[in-house]
């Protein structure tokens, strides 16, 4: 097994994240934002669209290299449902 020279290195994101987390806690206004109407359909159609076409193209590649149709079958309603990208209403 492979050893690191600097394994303490691996724990110098936690104290970074804090040191960016605490000044804007108490910084910014916790009730203030601004959400568009549009930005939940976009996320959604980048977002969920995006993963489940690709979950979709690794099946599709799956199935060419091992000829296995189970796999490809069962990501029919995986890409049924991105393709769908339900709302923001939840309808």
């Amino acid at each position: 097994m492979r050893q690191f020279k600097f394994p303490y290195l691996a724990f110098l994101p936690i104290p970074a994240l804090i040191a960016i987390t605490v000044p804007l806690y108490l910084t910014v206004n916790i009730c203030s934002f601004f959400e568009p109407p549009w930005l939940v359909l976009i996320l959604n159609m980048l977002f969920v669209t995006a993963v489940f076409f690709t979950v979709a193209y690794l099946a599709m590649r799956n199935y060419i290299a091992t000829g296995r149709i189970r796999f490809l079958f069962s990501v029919r309603g995986v890409l049924t449902f991105g393709m769908g990208c339900p709302r923001e209403d939840g309808k």
